[in-house]
């Protein structure tokens, strides 16, 4: 009778406040959530009366190659929030690499999906999808993406760590905190900041500071090594809990 009621109680919660899930607040590091989009938490909201208090605390993941996989939750939520997809019903690839373009439509998504003012300029994307340019034209337009030579964007690059915190950064509205009093900390702990680029020290430290991204086991960033999808996974979910929707942090 006390689950019932607690059940009944969580779901009155989540219908009354409409865009926000009913994770519990906490630190990232500790794998909790305390936000997710409104068409998510509509989502969850629809799918109450057949589901337990469980799968709507913590959704479960549907793929057979994420079973135990150290992002398994994360990968969970993604998915459920509609920011990522797998291959199919079964297969998700978490540790297959992410592209350029992948990573900027995943963003696009966790920002509702919004319709860009314009075509973005380069030359190498009219042969993508449609939600592929939209989003890499909202990517551009607000600053979040810079092309390559020549006038491309090369949307099936892969993407590497310190490029991905550059992009959340400037997502974030660029905006330094707390993490500038351990940069000296950061550089002792860290074997291999000196191979940070100069644009990827900030983001990097921003990055570790808000619980997107982490070191090795062996006290290495790894900034040019590449992102992948399971990384993708946590670096979203955990931005949703920290700053919500990209563009909102630095919004007047």
């Amino acid at each position: 009778m006390k689950r019932i009621v607690r059940v009944a109680v969580l779901l009155i919660l989540i219908l009354a406040f409409g865009t926000m899930a009913a994770f519990a607040e906490g630190d990232p590091s500790q794998d909790t959530l305390a936000f997710s989009p409104g068409q998510a938490a509509k989502k969850a909201a629809a799918a109450s009366i057949t589901v337990s208090a469980k799968s709507i605390l913590e959704p479960q993941s549907p793929f057979r190659d994420t079973k135990g996989h150290w992002a398994e939750r994360y990968i969970a939520r993604a998915v459920w929030m509609g920011l990522m997809n797998g291959y199919d019903e079964n297969r998700f690839g978490p540790d297959d690499p992410v592209t350029r373009g992948q990573f900027v439509t995943a963003l696009y998504r966790q920002a509702g999906s919004p319709e860009p003012a314009e075509s973005a300029p380069f030359r190498d994307i009219s042969g993508e999808i449609e939600e592929f340019r939209k989003a890499i034209a909202w990517g551009y337009e607000n600053g979040y993406v810079d092309g390559k030579e020549n006038n491309r964007f090369e949307p099936r690059s892969v993407l590497r760590r310190q490029e991905a915190m550059k992009i959340l950064y400037s997502c974030s509205g660029n905006l330094r905190g707390m993490e500038t009093l351990f940069t000296a900390t950061y550089e002792r702990y860290y074997k291999d900041t000196p191979d940070l680029a100069d644009w990827g020290k900030t983001p990097m430290y921003w990055g570790v500071y808000n619980g997107l991204i982490a070191g090795k086991d062996d006290h290495r960033l790894k900034p040019k090594e590449t992102a992948t999808r399971a990384q993708l996974a946590k670096i979203l979910t955990v931005y949703a809990q920290r700053f919500g929707t990209p563009g909102e942090e630095g919004a007047e």
